[in-house]
């Protein structure tokens, strides 16, 4: 009787762990719900710096809707507040500094610096045209059920939501942070040092939809300028 009674114990806390590891394993690789509302393609563990001069290691992502830094906790996906407390934050290799209430990626610090402010537009999804098209609205509001500052953000999963991403570059001369999203644009702030940089654009053949083409283009700018 003992030994039977210890046996069904036995499989029962097995059974529980086998489950218990099945929840586990389950829940760790869910897919993201909506996942074009994040940089990054998943959740990883990352560093927060504060200005206090203590160090937070939590999981990380951003949120490009928001322009927040947000994190992973017990299932849920929480906004992190306060970013005036905030000095620096380090995820998958990238940086990011607060800039008033969002947070902007660190690209390069020497010389000419780059800082790249990542954005998500919401659009609605494709409606019907003339003549069997499909046309794209903007939409003017955030999906009802975001929150913010602190709050839960969940973007519910639709998947005819789409986010398209957008981006802004910022540089800072003598202090003055100043942006810009194309070679126009950057010609005239840098008017006085006679970097020709639009024809460098086009012979590189260099797009400012993507960011890795303008580190570059600054990168260069930056032997220029020497």
């Amino acid at each position: 009787m003992k030994n039977t009674l210890a046996y069904r114990l036995k499989s029962l806390l097995l059974l529980s762990i086998v489950v218990l590891s099945s929840y586990l394993v389950s829940a760790q690789d869910a897919p993201l719900l909506n996942p074009g509302q994040y940089l990054f393609n998943e959740f990883s563990r990352g560093r927060v710096a504060m200005k206090a001069g203590r160090d937070l290691n939590m999981v990380l992502n951003y949120n490009i809707v928001t322009e927040l830094i947000v994190f992973q906790q017990k299932g849920q996906i929480y906004d992190l507040s306060n970013p005036e407390t905030v000095d620096t934050i380090y995820i998958s290799g990238h940086k990011f500094i607060p800039v008033g209430k969002v947070y902007y990626e660190v690209a390069i610090e020497e010389g000419l610096p780059l800082f790249i402010q990542h954005r998500g537009k919401i659009q609605d999804p494709p409606r019907p045209a003339a003549y069997g098209g499909s046309s794209e609205v903007s939409s003017s509001t955030y999906i009802n059920n975001a929150t913010f500052h602190g709050q839960v953000y969940r973007l519910q999963n639709d998947p005819t939501i789409i986010i398209k991403p957008e981006y802004i570059y910022w540089t800072m001369i003598n202090g003055d942070w100043r942006s810009f999203i194309s070679s126009r644009q950057l010609n005239e702030i840098l008017s006085d040092k006679k970097i020709s940089v639009s024809k460098y654009v086009k012979q590189n053949k260099l797009k400012f939809e993507n960011p890795e083409d303008v580190t570059k283009l600054i990168v260069w700018c930056n032997t220029q300028l020497k």
